[in-house]
């Protein structure tokens, strides 16, 4: 029974733990701190808001261009913005197994974490909050896919060590 309330609490902890990360993600990763509305609202005041076609075309739709460019030293704030897409997402791919038992799969986290992904570069290009890169999204699934890795790293040592513990009591 108490093993039991453990695991519940347990389990309420990961939720409340996984609520306040989904919302950091949309602070940071959409509205960016709250400038993106800000900036929104600025260019629609002033008349300047980009019609979606020009959102589009200035839009990347081509896999690695923006990480080659960001490994050339070409790119604004290259480094930053490689490895964070990547750390981002990293709580995701970490959570998703302990929440779903169907995301214990790593294609099943792989597939949660592109939609994620796909919904936050799909916001940023039709509500003018950034720009929409597909470089990102394969970013964030590499983030997540670290996650996943970290999460059955430690599951596996947990299991371990508990078949230690049997192992060693039956003795």
């Amino acid at each position: 029974m108490n093993k039991r309330l453990n695991f519940k609490g347990f389990k309420l902890l990961m939720w409340l733990i996984f609520l306040i990360y989904l919302a950091i993600l949309v602070e940071v990763v959409i509205l960016k701190n709250g400038t993106a509305i800000t900036i929104a609202r600025s260019r629609a005041t002033l008349g300047l808001e980009m019609p979606l076609s020009k959102r589009i075309a200035y839009s990347n739709f081509i896999p690695f261009k923006t990480i080659l460019l960001y490994i050339s030293g070409q790119g604004y704030n290259s480094i930053q913005n490689i490895f964070g897409n990547i750390l981002v997402f990293i709580p995701l791919g970490f959570l998703l197994p302990i929440l779903f038992n169907s995301c214990k799969r790593l294609n099943n986290t792989i597939f949660i974490s592109i939609l994620v992904s796909a919904s936050i570069e799909t916001i940023q290009l039709l509500f003018n909050f950034g720009s929409c890169d597909i470089d990102d999204l394969i970013l964030n699934t590499l983030g997540s896919i670290i996650g996943f890795v970290i999460y059955n790293n430690i599951n596996f040592s947990i299991d371990n060590n508990l078949k230690l513990e049997i192992k060693t009591k039956n003795k």
